[in-house]
């Protein structure tokens, strides 16, 4: 269905073509050998990101069952480590449209990961950065004042505009 109503498709269709209808990805191939030259390991569930990590010659350990074990992780790793964690409990929900559903997830993840890695990164001075897969990036340092997280606490406000979309 991605590529019915295509624009490459349309104008194949003008041009008495053939359309397409799906996409194959096959053959040998070969993988370029990489260095991850910045990150150190990543932390997740997903084995398409345990492959990326042996790819790139990096760590790789499974997503731990609660923050403070990853905080501990943390703290016993060298100052200038670049830990990626991958938290994709919310991943699934987006295809779904109970905002409901979705805002209460993200609730949990605040409140059982972020705000606590956030709490050991201020204490710690580690700084983090948060790529929420919109196109943006959060850093936060001891002297951050989380302006961003104060909208998750007006529920209302953001369930108006995750319904927008």
């Amino acid at each position: 269905m991605l590529m019915h109503s295509h624009e490459i498709n349309t104008a194949r269709e003008e041009a008495g073509l053939l359309s397409i209808n799906s996409l194959w990805f096959h053959g040998t191939g070969k993988l370029v050998n990489l260095e991850s030259g910045k990150i150190d390991l990543v932390c997740s569930h997903d084995d398409m990101l345990k492959g990326l990590a042996a790819q790139i010659n990096c760590g790789y350990k499974k997503v731990p069952d609660s923050a403070d074990e990853y905080a501990d992780y943390l703290l016993s790793c060298k100052h200038e480590t670049v830990n990626l964690l991958h938290l994709s409990e919310l991943e699934h929900l987006v295809n779904y449209t109970d905002v409901s559903l979705w805002l209460t997830r993200l609730a949990d993840l605040l409140d059982g990961w972020i705000y606590p890695l956030l709490k050991t990164a201020n204490k710690n001075n580690i700084k983090v950065t948060l790529y929420p897969c919109n196109g943006k990036r959060y850093q936060f340092s001891k002297y951050d004042a989380l302006k961003f997280w104060r909208l998750i606490r007006r529920r209302d406000e953001l369930e108006k505009y995750v319904n927008s979309y």
